[in-house]
C-alpha cells in the first residue's frame, strides 16, 4: 500500500485510503487488518487518465472499472503473497435525478466533499499516507458507540439510492451497529422504493447479511421497517410462529 502512496506523492497527487478498509482497521481485530483484505478503495485528486499513467509508471497493470465514474483498477501483492484488488477513484460529486440510483458525476471536488457523498458516517473516513485520518462526519465517534448514522439527511440519502436500506441492515449484521432513529424512520417510509432495485442486487446484500455475526440485528431492522415483509414475505410470515409437535 505504501507503494501506491509513494507513487502518487511523486506525481504531486493526493491519495487517501477510504471505505471499509479504514472502518475495519479502526474497529481493530485480526480480521480487520488492511493487509488481509481482498480489496482496497482509494480516492484521489488525479483524473482517470492520470491514475492510469501513475500506475503504469509504477509498473502496475490497470483495468477500467468504471472510467465514467472515475474508477481505475489495479492489483497489489500482499506481504503474504496474496493478490489484493485495488480501485482508485477520482474525487467526485454526485447529483441524483428522481427514480434513478445512477448519479451524474462531476470530478474535481475535495476529499471532504468526496466523503460527503457516502452513505454512512462510519464509511466516510479517509486515511492519508502519513496516517492522518480525515473524518468530517465524526465516523470514529459513531464507531466507538456502534452507531449507524447517515451522512446528511436520511430521507435524501435513501431516495438517492434505495439499496442503501439493505446496506444499512447488512452493516447492522456485520458490525453490530445500531441505526439512528432518523435512519429507521426513513427506511420505514422509503421501503417500497426498493422495488426499483433489481432482485440480483437484493440478493448480493442479503447473502452477506445472513452469514454475518449479528445477522439477527440486520433481520430485525428489516422487520421493524417493513422491508422484510416486502422482499421476503415468506420469512416475515414466520415471525412469532411456533411449531407445535404432537
Amino acid at each position: 500500500m505504501n507503494r501506491l502512496f509513494d507513487a502518487f506523492s511523486r506525481a504531486n497527487k493526493t491519495l487517501a485510503l477510504v471505505g471499509g478498509a479504514v472502518r475495519d482497521e479502526l474497529l481493530g481485530g485480526e480480521r480487520c487488518e488492511t493487509s488481509e483484505r481482498k480489496d482496497l478503495d482509494f480516492a484521489t485528486d488525479a483524473l482517470p487518465d492520470d491514475i492510469e499513467a501513475i500506475l503504469r509508471d509504477e509498473g502496475l497493470s490497470t483495468h477500467d472499472v468504471g472510467r465514467r465514474w472515475g474508477t481505475i483498477g489495479t492489483q497489489l501483492r500482499t506481504p503474504l503473497g496474496d493478490i489484493q484488488d485495488v480501485q482508485i477513484t477520482t474525487f467526485r460529486g454526485e447529483t441524483y435525478t428522481p427514480n434513478s440510483r445512477h448519479p451524474e458525476v462531476t470530478f474535481g471536488s475535495t476529499l471532504a466533499e468526496d466523503l460527503g457523498r457516502r452513505d454512512f458516517t462510519v464509511n466516510a473516513i479517509a486515511k492519508l499516507a502519513d496516517g492522518t485520518l480525515v473524518d468530517p462526519h465524526h465516523g470514529r465517534t459513531d464507531l466507538a458507540t456502534r452507531t449507524l448514522r447517515p451522512v446528511g439527511d436520511a430521507h435524501r440519502m435513501l431516495s438517492d439510492d434505495p439499496l442503501r436500506m439493505l446496506r444499512a441492515a447488512r452493516f447492522a449484521a456485520s458490525h453490530g451497529l445500531k441505526p439512528t432513529a432518523d435512519l429507521v424512520d426513513a427506511m420505514h417510509r422509503k421501503a417500497h422504493s426498493l422495488l426499483r432495485i433489481s432482485r440480483e442486487r437484493w440478493l448480493l446484500e442479503l447473502d452477506k447479511l445472513l452469514v454475518a455475526e449479528h445477522a439477527s440485528m440486520g433481520l430485525k431492522l428489516l422487520l421493524d421497517t417493513r422491508i422484510l415483509g416486502l422482499i421476503l414475505p415468506e420469512v416475515a410470515a414466520m415471525v412469532d410462529f411456533h411449531l407445535e409437535s404432537e
